[in-house]
């Protein structure tokens, strides 16, 4: 074989390398933009998805009714006493979906002029489908908020507002929850709906006046101003409740965190007992329990409330207290 054939082979030999590596890089460019089609392809539906959700925490109530771009279908304050928000709702008149759900309401809740929570309560649609639907919203969660927790054929009944602003008992079946610096997120089935709530994490929602459970002594007396008596309870004179000036305010500490609140109220009749139920049957419902007509008791998923006459003293008092806390007992 002489020289010429050499050159000529060599030279054959770098045509293949070189179409050989041709053939490669556009075989990666090909998986490269593939990978970049997938991955904008994930992120529109996850656009998608969250098209329902137009608001943002911490917005004002002007910024929201803005987002969404319609007037609420009802909106009222709740009472100091039960951490004085607003609460604005949507009935969902145009058929809005989320996911596989249609979103029967929207509800949202400020405190100090910011958006603290929202709340969709969805259609369960008698249960045809109901948990390979829940799937759908907990894969989008779990992209966006990492890998959920899951409670599922919880037995106990728990109390929520439902669609139709009543408070309910219902049979709590399956709960998945996430959570990340910001938000707090959970996604519940009932007998009768579904509810996708956020909760913000940067701007907490109180539990009582300007207060939540587990606050310091330093922190209330901050809010509340300097106390009638500070000793093992913090006591004030002449504080309003639900409209009603009452004799004394009382903050119950344990290990240093707020867990009680008590009013009461002096030179009360039968009559005034009655119509301070029915003030707080407004905002909670139906009462839980009672006895006698002398006592009723509230629970929420964050406060009990609790109303007693003392009808030979003729001293109301009001209990507002951790649910959480006092359930850990049970």
């Amino acid at each position: 074989m002489d020289s010429n054939d050499l050159n000529v082979n060599d030279h054959n030999i770098n045509e293949e390398a070189v179409s050989d590596n041709t053939k490669n890089k556009k075989y990666i460019l090909i998986v490269v933009i593939c990978m970049i089609c997938i991955v904008v392809a994930i992120f529109a539906l996850q656009k998608s998805f969250w098209e329902f959700r137009k608001a943002k925490m911490d917005m004002t109530r002007s910024e929201l009714v803005s987002a969404i771009g319609s007037k609420p279908t009802k909106e009222y304050d709740i009472p100091i006493e039960l951490g004085g928000n607003l609460r604005i709702i949507y009935d969902n008149t145009n058929n809005s979906m989320l996911s596989d759900f249609k979103i029967i309401q929207s509800e949202y809740e400020l405190h100090n002029n910011r958006l603290v929570c929202e709340t969709y309560a969805l259609d369960n649609d008698d249960g045809i489908n109901l948990y390979e639907k829940c799937l759908k919203i907990v894969k989008e969660c779990d992209f966006k908020y990492g890998t959920s927790k899951i409670t599922s054929n919880l037995s106990k009944d728990i109390e929520v507002r439902d669609y139709n602003d009543y408070i309910i008992l219902g049979k709590l079946t399956i709960c998945w929850t996430w959570e990340n610096d910001t938000e707090f997120v959970q996604l519940f089935t009932l007998k009768d709906y579904t509810a996708l709530q956020f909760f913000s994490k940067v701007s907490p929602d109180p539990d009582f006046r300007n207060l939540t459970w587990g606050a310091s002594r330093e922190t209330v007396k901050s809010i509340e101003g300097e106390p009638y008596k500070d000793g093992v309870e913090i006591e004030y004179k002449d504080v309003e409740v639900f409209g009603e000036k009452s004799y004394m305010l009382k903050y119950l500490f344990e290990n240093g965190k707020l867990i009680e609140a008590s009013f009461y109220i002096t030179n009360c009749s039968s009559y005034d007992f009655i119509d301070m139920e029915n003030t707080i049957k407004k905002h909670c419902g139906n009462a839980i329990e009672s006895n006698s007509d002398e006592s009723y008791k509230w629970s929420t998923s964050k406060d009990e409330v609790t109303l007693s006459y003392y009808r030979d003293r003729q001293i109301m008092k009001i209990t507002f207290s951790d649910n959480i806390y006092w359930s850990s007992f049970d």
